[in-house]
């Protein structure tokens, strides 16, 4: 065989030529020595006898023989590199051994083709490494194991990387350097370096003397691709991806390659979640090395403006974060991640959850925790220890562990397992590489041009780890734990959107094809661990004004991966587009045929172009158009033939995200916020009369946040979080994303009793002086405050928080807050904007008197009803509520025909509020008691078996006895269900026939298929014909049955209130049908039609007793004493008296504040409907003269003009009667002079002001 035959083979590893036999000498006695070895020692162990020994015994030895042989160096000693390859040619190269062979043999082949390097100078000193040319290709120069940090070691373990120093002469960079500690999955072979804590380096590759040299001379240098290996944050290394594979590959496009290795595992990722270990050292490691890169690279002839990071898996999801970190993203212009992105679920997780990982690791390799530290319901509670102490413990036992027993493999290690719901030592907020939300980062993030993509089937990586199992338990299973939920969860809704879901994969249930069940399986393993981050990402990148290229890498090629069998069948998956770009896999050897080369030049040729010029298509233009805000399910796919495609994974991400979100609108599974801004400049602590009393604005704002939170934490609702801040104050919050004149008072989180009694003390009544001294006044910016609502909402409590159940109250005064800068004005409102359209409420409450400032107006439109939107809020603080999830009640069949049902879901849309269940507790102990209940024998007192108990009833003159069971039997006249009566127009069904509230009806497609098509056949029908379904109705089968109906209903676009479809009402039976004519006569009915005065007098009247309905706002005047002593007890108070218990059950004229409210509508509208002479028969009107002598009642004076108005208001101020005006009057006038009011004045302020308005 040639030299260049041998490079060639190298190069592309195809099918090796040359011919030889296996009886070769030399060959066969190093695989002889090996046999021979073995066997003695196995018969040696095993004391096998000659006839003991199975006739496949001597081939099974020579095998392993032949495997330990291709690995030693006797093999090498006996055999010269091309000998070898002609030995091994004749034989099939996929078998295991002989690829072992091979490998070995290329390493020492490829000798005479690698030679020292040139000598460079870096900022560190001179380094040499080795230069591969092979025929025809450009010469690539390799420096290998470049240190970039300081050893980690001692009290460096857990830090931040400090810079490498120079060093003296000629540094040897022509090896790999160490890898980060860790497992080996497999034995790994001799070209593989050793692990080390020493780790902090990276490789680079710089091609010379290729097509692209003049052109990136002129541009001021090579662009650079620097990558970020994967592994789970845990293993792999960049020497995985090899050196001399690029040499055809990527460094054939001139680009200069760079590969980083950095911390992994628990020496990467471990946090405490404070100070004493923030975590994020692998990021930070990262960091370092684009830092030496951006000081470095033009050494090699590459251009620090032209840089772009690119990554795979973890390490996609560590470019992402890079570019998005203040650290490190202003030192590249472009990202490419592959297969992952922050976006995706593994990628980050919350520091308690890490330092929780953390620890349990640390109890099973010996460490203990000091008892003094607790924590209940994982949140620690300290005694004598505090957790910062604890925490220092724990990493100094940390530091103290030897590497080996840190370090972490692809399956984890024994007691700590890496690959199971989710990663476990994964980067988090810590404060400073990552100070905000990602939402936020990326909207601050310098514009970049970015390129992601991932792989077809990006389970089927997963799968291969372990045993696939299909079938549709196991599908359910990957759901949940795709969309995250615990198998805890088994509600019936929740349960519905995994079947929805499913659906999406496997339209047909009953499928018993094991290849289509694996298909949907790996499809949402894949979806759920990666391919959905990736429309999510696109579309947050566009929208905040950045460049995105989507693309799939679709092509399969034969091998599985390296993974054989384990493989169900061949599709590209996870880490499948790594050896198209590097010539090498991370786990396999890579041997490309003529199909493999044609996908590597276009797939290289992209990621060239897209790194030189920022554009895949190059110069010249392509295909390839990027993705939109819009459209972000459009892409490229990557395959023999490239070409863009639309819907990205059948779409199934904007599926499975509609029923995530179906399920958060419909249940209580979203968490709800409240967040209470309250101002604190001077004009809050101005005193004014309120309801008779002295009292500030702050006085009452402070009251209202107090009677709101204590409603939220007596309700015990676990899934609502409440904040308070104070804002314009002259200090300002510690944590690090705070504003400036902005206090955080109650920080986000669960309220409990405590904090409220703690705020009512001290903030309740609180004066000027208290707030000055504590906080400080000052001026705060309104848009940075609406800024700090719109991060709250959107990432507080890791992001969980259920937008469209968020509401902001903002308490201020009547006067301008904004001090007249109009861009603030029109920043505020715009932020505001995104608020409301982000799904959350934002209400504006203003104190004081007078006019609210116009500069409000243009920040709240609604500023107007604010009145109404505060007596909304006391009411939503005078009485407790409970969460309660759209469930379905009861699941029935309904009976359309002899043989003929489909299974229907039963939803209540309303729920009764019950007393809660009181629990029996032993009177000493306090402890839980069980009751039991048995029958006795009143005279022997001995225990009888309810069986044996007999219930008598006297009837027709006879008693009869029935037992338990009879009982039940008479109770169920029939089976649970629904069963057609007939039809009926809707215009027959009357408003007084509603008996009882209507329940939602939606079939139930799991339970009957098909059930789905014939409910929305049968509903299209009935709204068409305008006919409503009278059924009879049994809901469960203790139950009575009743008359229904199911009423058609059509949905309203916008409003997601209303249910399309039918809703079941009940119906009443004849004898509790109601007579609604009254003994009237046509005598009493007087034809006068009302005039549009009047109506509009109505109108305000009855706008007055009515608010915007809210289940949260009714009254029960057991429930409001049962939570008055609930209140007591908790906050510590004294028990309330009857006095105090007041019911807010009364009619609006017998209920004080509902009176006051509308008692001046009320007057206005009596007043206009009072005849001007009654009739004979009706009685005395009151304001007529009880004894009859005052003759008739002087008809009113009114007014329709404006001219009218001021005449009347003349002549009353002249007899000085401006009090007969009602304050309607007054407001009326007000609008026919023009005269600017507010609706809160009262009667006595507008008439003082239309006096100085007119003149009088």
């Amino acid at each position: 065989m040639t030299s260049s035959n041998v490079s060639e083979k190298f190069v592309w590893g195809s099918e090796l030529e040359g011919r030889g036999v296996m009886t070769t000498f030399d060959t066969m006695v190093g695989v002889s020595i090996w046999a021979l070895t073995i066997s003695a020692v196995v018969i040696g162990i095993l004391n096998l006898q000659p006839k003991d020994i199975p006739p496949t015994f001597g081939v099974t030895i020579f095998m392993i023989g032949y495997f330990f042989a291709s690995e030693s160096c006797i093999m090498h000693q006996f055999v010269s590199a091309n000998r070898m390859l002609a030995v091994c040619a004749p034989l099939k190269y996929d078998s295991l051994f002989n690829r072992k062979v091979t490998r070995n043999c290329i390493i020492f082949a490829c000798d005479e083709y690698c030679h020292p390097s040139r000598i460079i100078q870096i900022s560190n000193g001179r380094i040499r490494g080795k230069t591969y040319s092979f025929p025809e290709l450009p010469k690539v120069d390799c420096f290998l194991g470049i240190p970039y940090g300081r050893l980690p070691i001692g009290e460096l373990r857990f830090q931040k990387p400090r810079p490498v120093g120079n060093w003296n002469g000629i540094r040897d960079c022509s090896k790999f350097g160490p890898r980060a500690p860790q497992m080996d999955f497999m034995p790994s072979g001799p070209d593989q370096p050793p692990t080390s804590e020493d780790c902090l380096n990276l490789n680079v590759f710089v091609p010379c003397g290729d097509e692209f040299t003049l052109e990136d001379e002129k541009s001021g240098g090579r662009p650079v691709l620097v990558f970020i290996h994967g592994g789970g944050y845990a293993f792999h290394a960049a020497s995985d991806y090899g050196d001399k594979g690029m040499c055809s590959t990527i460094c054939k496009k001139g680009i200069i390659v760079v590969t980083v290795q950095y911390r992994l595992g628990f020496f990467g990722f471990l946090s405490t979640g404070d100070e004493v270990a923030p975590g994020n050292y692998g990021l930070w490691d990262q960091a370092l090395a684009l830092k030496w890169i951006h000081e470095n690279i033009a050494y090699f002839g590459g251009n620090p403006m032209n840089v772009t990071v690119s990554g795979q898996s973890a390490g996609g999801a560590s470019c992402d974060l890079l570019s998005l970190s203040p650290i490190s993203r202003d030192l590249f212009q472009k990202v490419l991640p592959m297969g992952g992105n922050a976006e995706c679920h593994f990628a980050m997780d919350e520091a308690e959850n890490v330092r929780k990982a953390c620890l349990t690791f640390a109890k099973k390799m010996g460490f203990e925790e000091d008892p003094n530290c607790k924590c209940v319901c994982d949140v620690p509670v300290i005694d004598t220890v505090s957790l910062h102490d604890q925490n220092k413990i724990l990493v100094a036992f940390f530091r103290g562990l030897p590497a080996e027993e840190l370090a972490l493999g692809i399956l984890g290690k024994p007691g700590f397992k890496i690959n199971q719901k989710k990663l476990e030592l994964v980067p988090v907020y810590d404060g400073a590489f990552l100070p905000k939300p990602l939402g936020e980062l990326r909207r601050e993030a310098p514009q970049k041009v970015c390129m992601i993509g991932a792989t077809e089937y990006e389970g089927m990586f997963f799968v291969a780890m372990k045993r696939l199992k299909s079938g549709r338990k196991f599908i359910d299973q990957a759901i949940r734990r795709g969309i995250g939920l615990s198998d805890e969860e088994n509600d019936e809704e929740l349960n519905e959107v995994v079947d929805r879901i499913r659906r999406t994969y496997l339209i047909d249930d009953e499928n018993s094809d094991t290849k289509v069940l694996e298909k949907a399986i790996i499809r949402i393993i894949g979806d759920s661990q990666i391919s959905f981050s990736l429309p999510g990402y696109t579309s947050k990148m566009t929208a905040s004004g950045h460049k995105v290229f989507l693309f799939s890498f679709d092509f399969a090629r034969s091998g599985r991966l390296g993974f054989g069998n384990l493989m169900p069948f061949e599709a590209a998956t996870h880490c499948s587009e790594l050896p198209y770009i590097f010539g090498k896999g991370p786990f396999y050897e890579f041997h490309p045929d003529k199909e493999d080369k044609l996908v590597i030049d276009n797939f290289t040729t992209l990621i060239a172009n897209f790194c030189r010029y920022g554009d895949p298509n190059g110069m010249e233009g392509g295909v390839w158009t990027p993705a939109s805000k819009d459209n972000p399910y459009q892409y490229f796919t990557i395959d023999k033939e490239c070409r863009m495609m639309e819907d990205y994974q059948d779409r199934t991400a904007e599926a499975t995200s509609g029923q995530m979100e179906q399920l958060q609108v419909g249940g209580a599974s979203g968490k709800k916020a409240s967040i209470f801004a309250l101002d604190c400049r001077e004009a809050m602590f101005v005193p004014f009369e309120h309801e008779s009393e002295q009292s500030t604005p702050f006085e009452l704002a402070a009251d209202v946040i107090w009677k709101s939170m204590s409603a939220i934490a007596l309700a015990g609702n676990q899934n609502h979080y409440v904040s308070v801040l104070f804002f314009n104050t002259a200090k300002k919050s510690k944590e690090t994303n705070a504003v400036d004149n902005v206090y955080n008072v109650v920080e986000l989180a669960v309220l409990n009793p405590s904090i409220v009694s703690d705020f009512r003390s001290k903030y309740s009544g609180g004066g000027k002086e208290r707030i000055e001294s504590e906080f400080g006044i000052g001026t705060a910016n309104l848009a940075e405050l609406f800024f700090r609502f719109l991060k709250d909402i959107t990432y507080g409590v890791g992001g969980k928080l259920q937008r469209n159940r968020c509401v902001v109250h903002l308490l201020s005064t009547m006067s301008d807050i904004t001090e007249g800068y109009t861009d603030l004005l029109r920043k505020t409102a715009v932020i505001r904007k995104d608020l409301l359209g982000n799904g959350c409420r934002c209400a504006t409450y203003l104190f004081g008197e007078g006019e609210p400032a116009p500069q409000w107006r243009e920040i709240d439109a609604d500023i107007d009803n604010m009145h109404d939107k505060l007596y909304e809020l006391e009411l939503d603080a005078r009485y407790v509520t409970q969460e309660k999830s759209r469930r379905v009640i009861a699941s029935v069949d309904f009976e359309l025909a002899a043989g003929m049902s489909i299974a229907l879901g039963i939803y209540g849309l309303y729920t009764k509020h019950p007393f809660p269940q009181s629990a029996k507790l032993d009177a000493e102990t306090n402890e839980p008691i069980v009751t039991k209940t048995a029958y006795v024998e009143h005279d022997t007192g001995n225990e009888v078996a309810p069986v044996d108990v007999k219930m008598q009833q006297f009837v027709g003159g006879v008693d009869v006895a029935l037992n338990k069971k009879d009982v039940e039997e008479f109770r169920r006249l029939c089976e649970p269900g629904i069963v057609l009566l007939g039809f009926k127009p809707l215009s027959t069904f009357k408003l007084q026939h509603c008996f009882n509230g209507s329940k939602f009806v939606f079939p139930q497609e799991k339970n009957i298929a098909g059930s789905s098509s014939l409910y929305k056949a049968l509903l299209d029908e009935c709204l068409e014909q305008q006919k409503y379904a009278l059924v009879r109705y049994t809901m469960k089968r203790n139950t009575a049955p009743r008359l229904a109906a199911l009423v058609p209903r059509k949905g309203q676009e916008g409003n997601p209130t209303v249910f399309e479809g039918f809703h079941l009402i009940d119906l009443p039976f004849s004898d509790d049908k109601r007579n609604l004519t009254g003994p009237m006569t046509k005598e009493d009915i007087v034809n006068d039609e009302p005039k549009a005065k009047h109506i509009d007098m109505a109108k305000a009247f009855i706008k007055k007793l009515s608010s915007s309905y809210s289940a949260d706002s009714f009254s029960n005047p057991h429930l409001e004493k049962y939570y008055k002593y609930i209140e007591a007890t908790a906050l510590e108070q004294d028990m309330p008296t009857e006095d105090e218990l007041t019911s807010h059950t009364k009619p609006w004229y017998a209920n004080d504040n509902t009176k006051d409210r509308a008692s001046a509508e009320c007057e206005a509208l009596c007043t206009a409907l009072i005849p001007t002479s009654a009739p004979e028969h009706a009685s005395v009107k009151r304001g007529a003269n009880a004894t009859g002598g005052g003759g008739p009642k002087k008809a009113k004076k009114t007014f329709d003009t404006k001219d009218e108005f001021i005449e009347l208001a003349k002549e009353l101020h002249a007899q000085n009667q401006m009090g007969h005006f009602t304050k309607q009057d007054l407001c009326n006038g007000a609008n026919l002079v023009g005269m600017v009011y507010n609706k809160a004045m009262k009667k006595d302020q507008l008439i003082e002001r239309l006096t100085e308005h007119l003149a009088l």
